[in-house]
């Protein structure tokens, strides 16, 4: 026979031998071993001083990365839930002629509206508000005078962080 086979049926009965030993000690074992039963009460009262860890709201994420328009546009977001509260404008840009006219727009539930301008970033609202309605409207349109306006190419990009309420 060839050594190689040799020493792979060696190493199996090596291996055999090893686990067949290692099953006897284990029987020896766990007949000296003595369980030991403790009762741990369903409700302990919390010693005080005891930190207690509740769980943080959920946010949701509202995003477009280059998103591409022509003229003017309106990108209407849906939020979860019933109204969106905890927001936060991470980042708006804008890019296009006039691109600086493209807004955020949020209606808030008493019917007011706020306006956030292109280039805003890291802007918290108001936590007590309670927004029905986000929308991305962009603007990218060469203006005339006495002809009439003609749309341009732009890009809008932004990331908006709210907490839904249902």
């Amino acid at each position: 026979m060839n050594n190689a086979v040799l020493y792979f049926l060696g190493g199996i009965v090596f291996a055999v031998a090893i686990a067949l030993i290692g099953f006897v000690g284990l029987d020896r074992d766990m007949d000296n071993r003595t369980v030991v039963e403790t009762q741990i009460p369903l409700e302990q009262p919390i010693p005080v001083g005891t930190v207690k860890i509740e769980t943080l709201p959920t946010f949701t994420t509202l995003n477009g990365i280059n998103v591409a328009f022509t003229g003017r546009e309106e990108y209407p977001q849906p939020i979860s839930g019933k109204f969106a509260s905890n927001i936060t404008v991470v980042s708006f840009r804008a890019t296009g002629e006039n691109a600086y006219k493209s807004v955020i727009c949020i209606l808030w539930e008493d019917g007011s509206l706020e306006i956030i301008p292109a280039g805003t970033s890291n802007l918290r609202l108001n936590p007590e508000k309670r927004a029905k309605q986000i929308i991305v409207k962009g603007y990218s349109v060469h203006e005339r005078k006495v002809f009439r306006d003609s749309g341009r190419a732009g890009t809008l990009n932004w990331e908006i962080h709210y907490q839904p309420i249902k």
